[in-house]
């Protein structure tokens, strides 16, 4: 048997240990990261951390993209990594792929704020039966406005993200949202959208909030405000989830939309996809008839890409 006094000092050693090793948190659990938007492509956090103070340790299981608000200094300290500081401009614009702890220790005067967003994949996507995300036209490409730019930075999981800045009064140009995007706004904006067919409407937004556009529109955007507006765009592929009854011969019995994306669209995937064929699936080496969800994808130029 141990001497009494040996086994104490095990456990104050063990004691001391356990409180020098953080315990991790979910991300929604984290007090400086705060839920602004959720749906089933996207979950957004609006973060502060104050001056010198550190998030908790938490775990980011999705790859995303992380905002800048503000010019900042963060130590990034990943678990079982050294520490990295990394010097961060307003409006900068990072992506981080997910599957990692850390706690982001804040060495500025300043407060550190940002928007995070998780790019998400439900699990019924997953099962989904899946054509390939058509690729978008431009990947990389910096468009020079009147009174203004607009940066095409990266493609990320399918995702396209731009950031973009207009002078008061200037304008880009009419183009075609084929699917959703949220817009992030880096500066206080007030934009003017003008959709074909539509008609104008005005929104005012204040640095940091966040707007879920939805897709199957054209339009142009104005900046009718004061000063010179900024914002990112994420741009996520126009998809309508369909949900399809399919013979043993491969044929489509029935179909219905369950993920809808623009009215017009959704009755264009379910007219052609209720005139497509499939390959069989098989049971124990013999055709079957199964339900499946369907990913019928909407290029940028409002084309529909069927499964194969």
């Amino acid at each position: 048997m141990k001497h009494p006094r040996l086994l104490f000092g095990f456990v104050l050693a063990a004691i001391a240990l356990a409180a020098q090793t953080p315990s991790e948190v979910e991300i929604t659990f984290e007090p400086s990261h705060h839920l602004a938007f959720e749906n089933e492509s996207v979950r957004v956090f609006k973060v502060e951390v104050a001056p010198h103070a550190a998030t908790l340790l938490h775990r980011h299981r999705h790859d995303y993209v992380f905002v800048t608000l503000g010019a900042s200094e963060v130590s990034n300290e990943v678990e079982a990594k050294p520490p990295v500081t990394l010097k961060l401009q307003d409006g900068e614009v990072r992506f981080t792929p997910g599957n990692f702890a850390h706690i982001a220790r804040n060495l500025a005067d300043t407060p550190f704020r940002n928007v995070t967003i998780e790019l998400l994949r439900g699990e019924e996507d997953e099962k989904a039966r899946q054509s390939p995300p058509p690729k978008w036209n431009e990947e990389r490409a910096l468009h020079v406005l009147e009174g203004g730019t607009q940066d095409i930075m990266f493609v990320k999981d399918g995702v396209r993200v731009s950031e973009i800045e207009l002078q008061p009064g200037a304008m880009i140009p009419s183009h075609h949202h084929a699917g959703p995007h949220l817009l992030v706004a880096v500066s206080d904006l007030e934009m003017r959208s003008d959709v074909e067919g539509k008609g104008a409407s005005t929104a005012q937004l204040k640095a940091g909030d966040v707007k879920w556009l939805l897709g199957g529109y054209t339009h142009t955007l104005a900046n009718v405000g004061k000063q010179k507006a900024k914002f990112v765009t994420l741009e996520f592929p126009g998809k309508v989830v369909v949900k399809a009854d399919i013979a043993s011969n491969g044929s489509v019995l029935g179909a219905w939309v369950v993920e809808k994306l623009d009215p017009d669209t959704d009755k264009k995937a379910l007219k052609v996809l209720k005139h497509w064929k499939f390959s069989p699936a098989t049971k124990d080496g013999k055709p079957v008839r199964v339900l499946v969800l369907v990913n019928v994808f909407v290029s940028e130029n409002g084309e529909l890409i069927l499964p194969k």
